[in-house]
């Protein structure tokens, strides 16, 4: 059955790799895809929010998210590298929210949001999920947008 909600928050974990690519970081999926991201109640500008944190990875990871047309992946409205959280200690809890106004995303109806290690790999959103589109898996978490 598919969910929906404002702000969710989504964790790191650790997924072991092959011979083909090393451990590596992960979001955790929603319990019921597909996920509608709705607004955050009452908001005016209307916007979304997402959650991140790290407490499943001994290392720095770097969030990527990208909202597009379902139909046109490959040219984002709005694309976002900045996000970076650090390891979780136990003195220190690493989380951060991003969000977006509704009105920056035009006509987007889909949101990607992946994760890598925060080690230069990719330069950009666009290039983390040209390496890891949706339906790799693990590596990129699909909403909706409501």
């Amino acid at each position: 059955m598919p969910s929906s909600g404002s702000n969710p928050m989504m964790n790191t974990m650790l997924i072991q790799g092959d011979e083909r690519e090393p451990d590596h970081p992960a979001l955790s999926p929603f319990p019921d895809p597909p996920f509608t991201l709705v607004p955050v109640p009452g908001s005016n500008p209307e916007y979304y929010q997402l959650g991140f944190a790290n407490p499943g990875c001994n290392q720095y990871v770097r969030v990527y998210i990208m909202a597009f047309q379902s139909s046109q992946p490959s040219n984002p409205i709005w694309s976002d590298m900045s996000i970076m959280l650090a390891p979780w200690t136990p003195n220190s809890r690493s989380a951060a929210t991003q969000s977006l106004l509704k009105s920056s995303l035009g006509n987007a109806d889909t949101i990607w949001a992946g994760v890598w290690w925060d080690n230069g790999a990719y330069a950009t959103a666009q290039a983390y999920f040209a390496a890891h589109p949706e339906g790799g898996g693990h590596h990129t978490v699909p909403i909706l947008i409501g």
